[in-house]
């Protein structure tokens, strides 16, 4: 089966530790299309729960449910651990969903441009 980035699918609940999210519910797949056939998907998982406000928290209204994709929580989940299909992300969701990841993974403070090799600080 092949899976697309910015598609949601409940995770099969599976042991967490510490300040780990709990799995056994729905994900946002964050992993590029390349990996589509891969064994494993890249993903952020959702909470209906209230959260507070930070950049790496990102609403999303996709599955129907208000719910937070909780960038900052980024998992590897074997595709074998994917259920029912919840829905797909807009395209203004997966882009809020690139910046909370950046932010998360520290990517967004130097960028190099492609054209000319300057450094630039991110506006993103």
């Amino acid at each position: 089966m092949s899976y697309s980035r910015g598609e949601i699918y409940f995770v099969e609940k599976f042991k967490t530790f510490g300040s780990e999210q709990w799995s056994g519910r729905p994900g946002i797949i964050v992993s590029g299309d390349l990996n589509r056939h891969n064994s494993t998907v890249v993903m952020v998982y959702l909470t209906t729960q209230p959260k507070r406000e930070m950049i790496t928290h990102v609403p999303i209204y996709a599955t129907g449910l208000p719910s937070t994709a909780i960038c900052e929580q980024i998992h590897t989940v074997d595709c074998r651990r994917l259920g029912r299909f919840c829905g797909k992300c807009s395209e203004a969701e997966m882009k809020a969903i690139d910046v909370a990841l950046k932010a998360s993974l520290g990517l967004n403070r130097i960028e190099k441009c492609l054209l000319c090799g300057k450094e630039t600080v991110c506006k993103v």
